[in-house]
């Protein structure tokens, strides 16, 4: 039957007309009803309060199996979230054992102590022969310069720390032998005047009595050498760190002796550093200058 009444609404012409002008229209307000419906039952769910539950809770007892969560206090402090404290050390360090003396055959003439330890420097005899040394430089084979003092050198032997000390000066009452003290950095303008000083006395020996004077004496001790005086120029005499008085036993770590002053300038042609041992009011002390850097 209800075949025969869908045959018959599409073959006849009417009625199949009528099915096309509206169905589409009939559908169409349909589904446009389904979609308010469901959009009304989304809007009450939001918005409809929810019902509080006046019932009286169960209480737990400890045969529950459902147990409340707790937080294991001892396993959060043991894990050490923030780091683990540990007690700072307060006993003092012990100090460093005193390096002992080397054995090698270098004997130490002058040192030239800087702000700066790379630029510290060491005058060392090796052979016969004094050269100036700087922090890191071999000496000899597989002995280097590791660190400059005011009385000594530390020498690395192989990775071995041995000490090198400045000579020690014995007086004439024989009283407890003095450490020659280290020379102070000299200023740049030092070490200009005394370029300037060493280059003009190879041209005319007599030119170094503008800034200083010589004289040929003794210590108490019998050492011979110099005793120096300011000259004309006595500003450029101070700026040396010279001081009137001052006695000069040792050039770069060869003895003054019995040498005249233009044979001493004749053996620094061609050094870059100069050294003096000098006795100031009967101590030793030494006074560098660094005449390489200048010319």
């Amino acid at each position: 039957m209800l075949a025969d009444l869908i045959e018959t609404w599409t073959t006849e012409p009417s009625k199949r007309k009528w099915i096309m002008t509206y169905l589409p229209i009939i559908l169409s307000v349909g589904l446009v009803c389904l979609i308010a419906w469901q959009l009304a039952n989304l809007y009450w769910a939001m918005n409809t309060p929810a019902t509080i539950n006046n019932e009286t809770p169960v209480a737990l007892n400890n045969n529950s199996p459902v147990k409340a969560a707790t937080a294991d206090i001892n396993k959060i402090t043991s894990a050490n979230l923030f780091g683990a404290y540990q007690e700072q050390n307060t006993e003092p360090e012990e100090e460093q054992t005193e390096i002992e003396d080397t054995t090698l055959n270098l004997s130490l003439n002058g040192t030239l102590l800087s702000d700066i330890s790379e630029q510290s420097r060491a005058i060392i005899e090796v052979d016969g022969s004094n050269k100036v040394f700087s922090i890191g430089e071999e000496i000899q084979n597989s002995v280097t310069l590791y660190a400059v003092e005011a009385n000594q050198v530390i020498l690395d032997n192989r990775g071995n720390k041995e000490a090198l000390r400045l000579p020690r000066v014995e007086d004439a009452a024989g009283a407890t032998p003095r450490r020659a003290q280290a020379a102070k950095p000299p200023s740049s303008a030092a070490n200009r005047i005394a370029t300037d000083l060493r280059n003009a006395a190879l041209k005319n020996p007599s030119s170094i009595t503008d800034i200083l004077r010589l004289k040929k004496g003794q210590t108490s001790t019998g050492q011979k050498g110099f005793r120096i005086y300011p000259g004309k120029n006595r500003d450029r005499f101070k700026e040396l760190g010279l001081k009137p008085g001052d006695f000069i036993t040792q050039v770069n770590g060869l003895a003054v002796g019995d040498q005249n002053p233009f044979q001493v300038i004749q053996k620094l042609q061609t050094v870059t550093f100069i050294n003096l041992a000098i006795e100031r009011n009967g101590l030793p002390m030494n006074l560098s200058f660094d005449i390489g850097q200048t010319q």
